[in-house]
């Protein structure tokens, strides 16, 4: 079975790519994103009043582990 997953944004594919950031973090990234997607949806269907930011919720998830690269060492923590 695979899973297609949808692009990141534009802006945080060019983010991933200037960071150098390795393939795991990027397919991570794809599926948060993917994620936080379905997420929107659901709120938004729950809460029809609700205000939110759609675009910069799901760019937020698209590269909310970009730092990654930067600090390698955050690369096997536990996330603690």
């Amino acid at each position: 079975m695979t899973l297609a997953l949808p692009p990141l944004p534009p802006a945080a594919r060019d983010l991933c790519q200037r960071l150098n950031a390795p393939p795991a973090l990027v397919v991570h990234l794809q599926l948060v994103h993917k994620a936080s997607g379905k997420i929107v949806l659901g709120l938004k269907k729950q809460f029809p009043g609700l205000v939110l930011d759609e675009p910069a919720t799901l760019f937020g998830a698209a590269t909310h582990d970009l730092g990654q690269p930067i600090q390698p060492e955050e690369l096997g923590a536990s996330g603690e």
